[in-house]
């Protein structure tokens, strides 16, 4: 969120086409940021409101999201007692992955695609042509677009298996079947040429999925923990089961839903299930294409009565549901403002008071800091700190940089010459980091400032000597509260 702010009010000020002002390390590199226009919209909105202006545009965004969502669900069956449970269980898992962030409006466009296209599959009056220009706006807005362009090319094999079963092999009965979404596939793939990288926006995707460090040390990049399975994992597991037995069921029943077997839907949802188990950053996308699905099928398996005990269990389902999703929602609405994190350690926190002890008295120069921290780093400090990394990741730092800096503060064999080969004035690290107490005992390093969070330190050189004969004297001003406000 941070940095998100910070480069949205860069571009708002200086255009999209700059050279990197953020990074030492980078600095004077050419940026061509594809999330640009996300981040713009989140600085206009806490520019002109403030944080409540964050909260709402979060809650537009994301209720916009939902509402696609239960659309579609209605799309497959008009049962309350099928289509209402799955929304609130879709609400569940989706609420968790919800951050002032540019995943926010992939969600939102990844949403509308599901409805159109889930429109067109059931044979219903669709726009289909509206998506090549959404696709244009969403490949402006986050790389997420390939979730768009990836539903179009599912769609088109099941019109294409469509075709096949109800006209046999032959050609002219497929490319009937699949000829306007396969236009309206290529057009898309067109329309994503219309950013500011242009066709390097594909190469530029490749690596960012093909980077290996966010799987080993980013936690949004690690695989949901299905067994023993946490909330998250319990509830995608939950979605699951419950698609293998529609899936049996319809079967069972003979059904065959939009003119497809129900086990071509369950395929239809199997990359991005094994996509979501992979990866928590891929979850939301999984949940709302498989939450119609799930809908279809379970209609498709449900006898035209369910009777009375049918009846009672789908009730009984909900209200766990519901109970189940009013937690977050209550202690959300008990302390709605975003905060900077003070009591969690590791990556979950931010370094409020060394932030703050470095603007406190106004010191300036080259930070040597863990890239999770780099964004919130240059929202507090720039322009005095630049830092050598940040949650740009691979848009700006090349791979060797971010292995050298994940491995630096993440493993016990930490390379401790990183810092001083960056010229780097300052360097901070999590306070029960394993590289804190092998750059304590360092003598070319001098500590500054230390809370339960980080520790900075100093050079110890001459360039810096008057710093840390202040620091030895305790002549240095330790702000007595460090960052209480929301934002700054």
């Amino acid at each position: 969120m941070w940095g998100h702010l910070a480069y949205g009010r860069w571009f708002a000020e200086h255009g999209i086409r700059v050279s990197d002002p953020f990074s030492y390390a980078t600095k004077g590199r050419t940026w061509y940021c594809h999330e640009y226009l996300s981040q713009m919209i989140l600085w206009w909105a806490y520019a002109r409101f403030g944080a409540p202006g964050l909260i709402a545009l979060k809650c537009a965004v994301a209720g916009a999201a939902i509402l696609l969502v239960y659309r579609s669900l209605r799309l497959s069956t008009d049962d309350s007692r099928i289509w209402a449970p799955i929304l609130m269980l879709a609400g569940c898992l989706l609420q968790g992955y919800l951050f002032f962030r540019p995943q926010l409006f992939t969600y939102l466009f990844f949403a509308a695609f599901v409805l159109v296209v889930l429109r067109h599959l059931l044979r219903l009056p669709s726009p289909l042509w509206a998506l090549p220009p959404s696709l244009a706006l969403w490949a402006n807005l986050h790389g997420g677009f390939l979730a768009g362009i990836a539903i179009l090319g599912v769609a088109l094999c099941l019109e294409a298996v469509r075709g096949v079963l109800e006209g046999g092999w032959r050609l002219a009965s497929v490319w009937r079947e699949i000829r306007e979404l396969g236009s309206v596939l290529a057009l898309c793939l067109a329309a994503s040429l219309l950013t500011p990288l242009g066709w390097k926006i594909w190469p530029f995707l490749r690596v960012e999925l093909g980077n290996t460090y966010n799987h080993r040390f980013i936690s949004e990049w690690q695989p949901v923990q299905l067994f023993p399975p946490n909330w998250n994992g319990g509830l995608l597991l939950s979605l699951l089961i419950l698609v293998g037995l529609a899936t049996w069921g319809a079967r069972v029943r003979g059904a065959r839903p939009a003119g497809l077997p129900p086990s071509v839907w369950l395929l239809a949802i199997l990359p991005l299930a094994s996509m979501a188990i992979r990866s928590h950053r891929h979850v939301p996308l999984f949940v709302i294409w498989t939450a119609p699905v799930l809908a279809l099928l379970t209609a498709a398996a449900a006898p035209a009565s369910m009777g009375r005990r049918g009846s009672l269990l789908l009730l009984a389902v909900t209200f766990a549901i519901v109970l189940a999703s009013m937690l977050p929602v209550a202690a959300t609405i008990l302390d709605p403002l975003p905060k900077i994190q003070r009591v969690l350690h590791g990556r979950g926190a931010q370094p409020a008071g060394a932030a703050s002890f470095l603007r406190a008295n106004a010191l300036q120069g080259r930070l040597y800091n863990p890239l999770w921290w780099g964004s919130y780093l240059t929202w507090e400090l720039y322009p005095r700190i630049l830092v050598s990394s940040d949650g740009r990741n691979d848009t700006i730092h090349p791979l060797e940089r971010i292995g050298e800096n994940l491995f630096f503060y993440a493993t016990r064999n930490a390379e401790i010459e990183a810092p001083l080969r960056d010229s780097a004035d300052f360097l901070i690290a999590p306070a029960r980091s394993f590289v804190v107490s092998r750059v304590r005992e360092d003598p070319r390093w001098a500590i500054l400032y230390e809370d339960s969070e980080s520790a900075l330190f100093v050079r110890n050189d001459g360039a810096h000597r008057d710093l840390v004969a202040r620091a030895r004297e305790d002549r240095l001003q330790v702000p007595a509260q460090p960052l209480d406000e929301f934002f700054e």
